[in-house]
């Protein structure tokens, strides 16, 4: 008798976790992903910081620019931002 109790009591807690695991595999997160970027670039010359921050209100961002002439800005100036 108590070897068939056993048997059942194993029988019942195999089930639960079949059911537990299976249960799991259904409900898993969708595949979140995140897709890359888009991005887009200007290259413009820069003279004044006013340049600066008409671009950066505009969401563009400096990436890279081209020596520094004397008394002026830059001389080429690229920007980027998420198209």
């Amino acid at each position: 008798m108590k070897n068939k109790s056993a048997l059942v009591a194993f029988t019942i807690l195999f089930l639960c976790l079949l059911g537990w695991n299976s249960y799991g595999q259904k409900t898993r997160m969708p595949d979140v992903t995140p897709k890359p970027t888009a991005w887009e670039y200007k290259v413009v010359q820069v003279d004044s910081e006013e340049k600066f921050n008409t671009l950066g209100a505009q969401g563009w961002e400096l990436v890279a620019f081209e020596g520094i002439e004397q008394g002026s800005y830059f001389r080429n100036c690229v920007f980027k931002r998420a198209k």
